[in-house]
């Protein structure tokens, strides 16, 4: 089988003592989620082209959805609405990301974000995706992979980048932005699933407050952060 799969941006808030209103935690709870590896068949979001970056909503004005039941009810949803296709890539999905942390950054604003993908580990753009994550390193940005299945995750230990990651200029990455975590290998123990899948943040947002982010000097207290691991994917059978 070939997986088709999902991304969450997961927004880290950092702030020290400011207290967090109603209408601020509803905001910090909504969050894009994108599929990839599809030719989407939404009513208002009809492609005959495999899209490698659409909204699950269906609504390219609005991808957001609303805590755990969201993701859920628009991934069940979207599997009645495309057109699974190959082939798959990672880029544009790292480039919306990486859009989106820009923006953050160009407004000075205290926020972190994450970047989650659900992947059976093939891909198809290997070179273009290891440059973006390298220029993603200069954002407040980082990403976890999740691979499922059995496949060879060997491309998503590379560019796990633990021993160095390299873009095509022979230049490396001005820091560490991505963990990779096998789903099989927890799949038992969501507790021990979870400390794996953030157990590279905290220091990968050191590093970007202390080494990129020279602004930034003070470390924030991250007061909310927010995962909801989706052990899913599309599925070409």
């Amino acid at each position: 089988n070939t997986s088709y799969t999902l991304i969450l941006l997961v927004r880290s808030h950092p702030r020290s003592t400011q207290r967090r209103s109603s209408a601020a935690s509803d905001v910090y709870k909504r969050q894009p989620l994108y599929g990839f590896g599809a030719k989407p068949r939404f009513p208002g979001l009809f492609l005959n082209q495999t899209s490698h970056c659409f909204p699950l909503t269906g609504d390219v004005n609005n991808p957001d959805v609303y805590g755990l039941e969201g993701i859920m009810n628009a991934y069940n949803n979207s599997l009645l609405q495309m057109e699974l296709s190959g082939p798959t890539y990672f880029n544009p999905l790292i480039q919306e990301a990486s859009k989106l942390a820009q923006e953050i950054k160009n407004k000075n604003l205290d926020i972190y974000t994450i970047l989650l993908i659900l992947t059976d580990g093939a891909i198809h753009d290997m070179q273009a995706t290891i440059d973006t994550i390298c220029n993603a390193a200069y954002l407040p940005l980082s990403i976890i992979i999740v691979g499922l299945g059995t496949e060879d995750f060997t491309n998503m230990t590379i560019l796990d980048g633990d021993d160095g990651l390299y873009n095509s200029r022979g230049e490396l990455a001005k820091r560490d932005l991505v963990q990779f975590v096998p789903f099989a290998q927890f799949r038992n123990d969501p507790v021990e699933l979870a400390r794996n899948l953030l157990e590279e943040v905290p220091e990968q947002l050191v590093q970007y407050y202390t080494t990129v982010s020279y602004t930034h000097l003070t470390l924030p207290t991250i007061y909310s952060v927010q995962i909801s691991v989706v052990a899913a994917s599309f599925k070409k059978k």
